[in-house]
């Protein structure tokens, strides 16, 4: 039983350890491709929508899909001058807050292990 705590609490910090990476990775490169902000948003807004998306999606809806992207754009584009700067604060962060959650994963672990073991004796 203590072996399973272990392996499914290893796989489980090894997967999440994993996302932040990624989540990190991404922000990073996030933060450092805002400079050239309005090339990167006027390229999105010109991005036609896909012609085998109408066979799942009214036409009506279609348009009201694609007009709330082109907004959402236009709001990213509207704050990329404040949240360039605050992408760099997000990386560390993510890493902070993912340190506090192993820290628990590892004490909750470190807890089921010593239950398990007190089970066993009494039995």
């Amino acid at each position: 039983m203590k072996i399973l705590i272990w392996a499914i609490t290893t796989v489980v910090a090894l997967l999440g350890t994993l996302l932040v990476a990624v989540m990190a990775f991404t922000v990073g490169w996030l933060s450092d491709n805002m400079a050239g902000g309005a090339d990167w948003v006027k390229q999105l807004t010109q991005v036609p929508v896909p012609a085998w998306l109408a066979n799942f999606l009214d036409p009506a809806m279609l348009e009201w899909v694609h007009s709330a992207t082109l907004s959402a754009i236009g709001a990213v584009a509207a704050g990329l001058p404040w949240l360039a700067p605050m992408l760099g604060w997000i990386a560390p962060a993510l890493w902070v807050v993912w340190v506090i959650v192993l820290l628990c994963l590892i004490g909750l672990a470190s807890g089921l292990h010593y239950v398990a073991g007190r089970r066993r004796s009494a039995a």
